[in-house]
């Protein structure tokens, strides 16, 4: 598993540098006429309504006119109401301004908590960096916070979205082994999501048959991804044959499942229709 120290970390994540837009202009009320919706001044904070500012962005500049703001309130305000607007920034899917958001509020000296954490490392794994999110991880268990299955399955993603198949699967055996986190059937969908998608259809198949021995039974989604995953490599018979299984566990398929098959056998002109029993309920 990747390593950063602490202090190497704390040098390049937290590190005081003004936050910037990602097209390199600073994140200050300065330009785009934006001062009819932000209320800073050189040397005061007129009052407004965090309710109502948070339900009118519309875009980056609104979340960050009404953070330019946050900061300069004093006494600060809450963690809660920082986190609500960090978690409005991913939802704009501004990634990087999310991470340089995340940074700033550290350096305020606000008490981030575990919401914030998840935000932050859910941000740098869509932003490829799922390294920073280990130490972000690192660091708040060091501050004596815990992680939880959303914690842990957002770094598999990371991992996955990176095609980092080796870390995955070491830190799935940390996860297990440590008991760091209950692997769930959403745990188990990521790992063979992934796999699908880095092309290693047979170890997903692999994973769901070790599943099918064990207590987590793979479920109808489960089932869909693999079948997906074996239609887009061309593995018809594979495929049909996995959908053949299906009904013998009482699973049905859902859209995904028949989407992928039908648009497969549609390529496949040679195709043998009569392999798969496409209305077995």
């Amino acid at each position: 598993m990747m390593r950063l120290s602490y202090a190497f970390f704390l040098w390049r994540f937290l590190s005081s540098s003004p936050i910037r837009h990602e097209s390199g202009k600073s994140l200050c009320c300065s330009q785009y006429s934006l001062h009819s919706r932000c209320f800073c001044t050189k040397g005061a904070v007129a009052k407004f309504n965090f309710r109502e500012e948070i339900k009118n962005i519309n875009g980056l500049d609104d979340a960050l006119c009404l953070y330019e703001n946050m900061s300069r309130t004093r006494p600060l305000p809450c963690v809660v109401q920082f986190t609500q607007l960090l978690s409005r920034v991913v939802n704009l899917k501004e990634y990087s301004a999310a991470i340089n958001l995340f940074k700033d509020i550290c350096s305020l000296g606000v008490s981030v908590n575990e919401y914030t954490m998840n935000i932050a490392i859910n941000s740098l794994c869509l932003s490829g960096r799922v390294d920073y999110g280990f130490s972000v991880l690192g660091w708040f268990f060091k501050l004596g916070c815990s992680a939880d299955g959303y914690t842990f399955n957002t770094l598999l993603k990371g991992l996955f979205r990176e095609k980092m198949i080796n870390e995955a699967q070491e830190l799935i055996r940390k996860m297990v082994g440590e008991g760091l986190c209950e692997l769930n059937v959403v745990t188990c969908g990521i790992v063979v999501d992934g796999l699908c998608k880095v092309g290693n259809t047979s170890m997903a198949i692999e994973f769901l048959r070790t599943m099918e021995k064990g207590t987590l039974k793979p479920n109808a989604y489960i089932y869909s991804i693999v079948i997906d995953g074996l239609c887009k490599d061309r593995m018809i018979d594979s495929a049909l044959a996995l959908f053949n299984e299906m009904p013998k566990k009482d699973i049905l398929p859902n859209v995904v499942t028949y989407s992928s098959l039908i648009l497969e056998l549609g390529y496949s002109s040679s195709a043998d229709l009569s392999k798969g029993n496409f209305f077995f309920f």
